[in-house]
């Protein structure tokens, strides 16, 4: 997804997408580096159950846009900056994803990156933030 032109994403990648969706169901695409570009070429995607992305590589606000509650989306921590977005401690990630889960009512599954960046202790902060909030109603 990253590499390939929205003009040549249809032919070269969707509709293997759609044959994996086919045969199992469903099927969940996962990009390195910023998917921005396809993301309207990904949406007509037969199938597509979810989209795993890294949040500072891809906009969460636009995967939101573009989503809404119809795929499930499965951001995860990165190190690397693409667009200027930002590079989210743990508790700033939560923070961001759950905010945006109570006002655009989307369907998410937090992921813990296996980046190197991504410490043992930076991966503790993170599940204790998801648990410390999990509480919040999302109404």
């Amino acid at each position: 997804m990253a590499v390939m032109s929205p003009r040549l994403y249809p032919d070269f990648a969707r509709r293997y997408n759609e044959r994996i969706a086919a045969e199992y169901g469903r099927v969940v695409i996962h990009t390195c580096g910023s998917g921005e570009h396809n993301l309207t070429e990904l949406a007509k995607t037969k199938g597509l159950l979810a989209f795993d992305f890294g949040i500072s590589e891809t906009s969460m606000e636009r995967v939101a846009d573009q989503f809404g509650s119809s795929v499930v989306i499965l951001p995860h921590p990165s190190g690397m900056s693409i667009h200027g977005l930002p590079i989210l401690k743990p508790a700033e990630m939560v923070d961001t994803v759950f905010t945006m889960v109570r006002e655009r009512d989307l369907r998410v599954i937090l992921l813990v990156g296996n980046e190197p960046e991504c410490s043992v202790q930076d991966c503790i902060e993170f599940s204790r933030e998801v648990h410390a909030r999990a509480a919040w109603p999302l109404n």
